[in-house]
């Protein structure tokens, strides 16, 4: 359950935190090397503003598979970053849906560009022959 600090104990805190910084940072390190699940967890939510069940909604609807490859394994949250262009926090509205590592990184130095991304598809499919399947 969070509670909500009154002023005088966020001052209180605030002040703390000047007088102890080293053995703060300390605590976090440890905190964060102890806790990567939780961390995980809060680094989505204050970038994305994606809870728990919100990202397990989307992977639900997306049977647990990257939306690109449909390949199972760990999933990052993809949001458009025409929308929400800083590094820091988005919107929580652009989050698109949940990619591989791999498909994500791909995505993001094509720069997103469906100009970019067809012409690499058109490219793919003059060079694969048909014996291998792919057309």
């Amino acid at each position: 359950m969070i509670t909500m600090r009154t002023e005088a104990e966020r001052e209180y805190q605030r002040r703390w935190y000047s007088n102890n910084k080293e053995r703060a940072r300390e605590y976090t390190r440890r905190h964060r090397a102890n806790n990567p699940e939780a961390n995980r967890w809060y680094a989505i939510k204050f970038k994305y503003g994606l809870t728990r069940e919100g990202w397990r909604d989307l992977y639900d609807k997306q049977g647990g598979c990257c939306a690109i490859c449909g390949q199972e394994r760990k999933l990052n949250v993809d949001h458009d970053h025409s929308c929400c262009p800083t590094n820091e926090k988005t919107c929580g509205l652009c989050v698109r849906g949940l990619l591989c590592d791999m498909c994500n990184r791909a995505l993001g130095m094509l720069d997103e560009d469906p100009t970019v991304i067809n012409s690499m598809l058109t490219y793919v499919r003059k060079y694969t022959t048909k014996e291998e399947g792919r057309q």
